[in-house]
């Protein structure tokens, strides 16, 4: 198991790519890959933006035969599982 940093973002805007993650996750020889991000303003539910993201992920990640297990959305104290309310 390994932690990667992925993307640094403003304090409302972050724009990971894709392409990075797989090619992390493929050096690596991951199996599965769990994602996290946080949002800062407090905001518990993944935006549009984050489910879009999510799916091209998933899509990507699935092309190699690498599963993407969860999306966390973490706020001040709690977090919000993509995988847990159907959205993976």
């Amino acid at each position: 198991m390994s932690v990667d940093k992925v993307e640094s973002g403003t304090v409302n805007k972050a724009y990971p790519i894709v392409r990075e993650i797989v090619k992390k996750a493929i050096l690596k020889e991951s199996v599965s890959v769990i994602c996290a991000h946080n949002h800062p303003s407090g905001e518990l539910f993944p935006s549009d933006g984050d489910l879009r993201f999510t799916k091209q992920l998933r899509i990507a990640l699935t092309a190699v035969d690498i599963t993407l297990l969860d999306h966390l959305v973490i706020s001040f104290n709690a977090f919000y599982s993509m995988a847990e309310n159907g959205q993976i």
